[in-house]
């Protein structure tokens, strides 16, 4: 029997794609895509934060630091690695201007960081209790596994 979307419902394929699993919920895709904008349209992003508070810093360069920042971590990671991994991972190869400036952000959205975390991996179908389990877990994974197969 194949497995249903939490969001619609249906086993079948939507926009031409079939339901998949991550952290063990089945969700379509575009499903789950629309359910983690829906569940974090009102966080204040790393390009809203510095559009806001770093005004200064002008459009060409605004829009080079926001592409270097971005972290466009495989979704599949976060089945393998701990919050804190991922932090790491995400880190990686950036320049200290932008390590600096997500230092701040991350400083900025330090008090609404946890709350934020648990919406987005309930956004993901984590019930409340398993999302605060990903976030206290020093390891997703056994750490001698190869992350990548």
């Amino acid at each position: 029997m194949p497995n249903k979307c939490l969001v619609c419902g249906s086993s079948g394929a939507r926009l031409g794609e079939y339901p998949s699993s991550l952290l063990g919920k089945y969700m379509h895709p575009s499903c789950r895509k629309e359910r983690v904008r829906e569940a974090t349209k009102n966080h204040l992003g790393f390009e809203q934060w510095l559009e806001k508070y770093h005004a200064e810093i002008k459009p060409k360069e605004l829009k080079k630091l926001i592409k270097e920042a971005d972290v466009n971590t495989p979704i599949e990671f976060w089945e393998k690695l701990s919050v804190k991994q991922l932090l790491q991972v995400e880190m990686a190869g950036k320049s200290p201007e932008v390590i600096t400036l997500l230092e701040e952000y991350s400083r900025h959205i330090e008090p609404v960081w946890r709350q934020q975390m648990i919406e987005f991996l309930m956004a993901l179908g984590l019930s409340h209790e398993e999302a605060e389990r990903k976030l206290t877990s020093p390891h997703a994974v056994d750490p001698s596994q190869d992350l990548i197969h």
